[in-house]
């Protein structure tokens, strides 16, 4: 096998540049579902990984669904190659052996499908044990930085955000998927859309807009960045915000938002302060498996955002997966739906509620199928 090679530490940094074809040589411990399934998209031949793909800590799907797909994957590879092998450098794949022009650089360990089914199996074992550190690592942690939360007033930015329905789109599982099922809310609403980093790019493949790019600036693409009206920049609490030179680079304009945890979390404070009467989110990350796939330890900040953004938010994740149900079940919906024709038409007439009414109305479209 032979490839043009795309290297860095992060993998999320390189998808932008992936093309078909391509062979990947990465740093990137415990390679997650999302990024996976990114590389799939974009049709990779093989994953070199410095480290270990796949450790068996706990049951990650992602690795096996590019193994499905037919992407070779190495890991543990020889520490000669990330240092002699530049990017966009042509090699050839032999086995576990890798080539550069005609000399053996190093080797690696080739995974296949008895390994990972065994790793993924250990990690099903381990996943109580995963559980109880991390639930007592979040309420450690939340107990340790509610000040700063209940504290942090998001900048000013040019969108208006009050009264208004806000659509806030995270790189999660199943996001594109959401995305589509949403179409109608979008259409509809004409929300404000919120994209946190490489989210941007999914959203344009698409052919929706984000009005506004939130996050460190690592993973969104420059077209995404010139697409959206405004960027709000992710910055440690003390300032340092590592994405500041990229932007810098590209000459674009952009408002720093200094806070600890995630660019999700500061995504739905932004939505929250500016005044936002419905945040509807998707691929956001809310569950064991979602932050060990991160390497977070814990979810603090996450807990202390969603506990202060309180029933604003509606979590539309998984919307792409519900699917038409039996005739009794629709019998009943029916029923359901002529009872609350009344209460329906009064909330209606309230702007306030209008969005709500009609993210409601597709929920129920989609539960029966039409």
């Amino acid at each position: 096998m032979k490839g043009t090679v795309r290297k860095g530490e992060k993998t999320k940094s390189l998808l932008s540049s992936i093309r078909a074809g391509d062979i990947v040589l990465i740093k990137h411990r415990n390679m997650d579902e999302v990024i996976c399934c990114d590389l799939i998209i974009r049709k990779v031949r093989a994953v070199l990984n410095m480290d270990s793909i796949m450790t068996g800590d706990y049951p990650n799907p992602g690795p096996m669904k590019m193994l499905e797909s037919r992407i070779l994957l190495i890991e543990e590879i020889s520490w000669k190659i990330w240092e002699v092998v530049q990017d966009g450098d042509i090699i050839r794949i032999s086995g576990n052996r890798i080539y550069l022009g005609g000399s053996l650089l190093g080797r690696g360990r080739v995974l296949g499908k008895k390994e990972l089914i065994k790793r993924y199996e250990a990690g099903k074992k381990k996943y109580k044990k995963q559980l109880t550190s991390f639930l007592d690592n979040t309420l450690k942690r939340a107990m340790q930085e509610k000040e700063l939360f209940l504290d942090i007033v998001p900048p000013k930015i040019k969108t208006s955000l009050y009264k208004k329905a806000v659509l806030l789109v995270v790189r999660g599982r199943g996001y594109m998927e959401d995305l589509k099922t949403l179409r109608p809310f979008i259409a509809g609403e004409k929300p404000v859309i919120i994209a946190v980093d490489g989210a941007a790019d999914g959203c344009l493949r698409l052919g929706i807009k984000p009005h506004i790019v939130v996050g460190d600036m690592d993973s969104a693409s420059k077209a995404a960045l010139d697409e959206a009206k405004e960027i709000v920049l992710h910055a440690y609490p003390h300032g340092h915000a590592p994405g500041r030179q990229r932007l810098d680079e590209y000459g674009l304009p952009y408002k720093i938002f200094p806070a600890p945890g995630t660019s999700e979390d500061i995504a739905l404070l932004l939505a929250h302060g500016g005044g936002a009467d419905l945040i509807v989110a998707v691929g956001t990350h809310n569950n064991l498996i979602d932050f060990l796939d991160k390497g977070r330890p814990g979810m603090a900040s996450t807990l202390l955002v969603r506990l202060k953004t309180g029933t604003s938010l509606i979590d539309a994740r998984g919307a792409g997966k519900l699917y038409r149900q039996d005739v009794s079940v629709l019998a009943m919906s029916l029923l359901f739906l002529a009872a609350m024709f009344p209460l329906a038409a009064a909330l209606s007439l309230s702007p306030v509620f209008r969005p709500l009414i009609s993210l409601l109305t597709l929920r129920i479209r989609l539960l029966l199928g039409l």
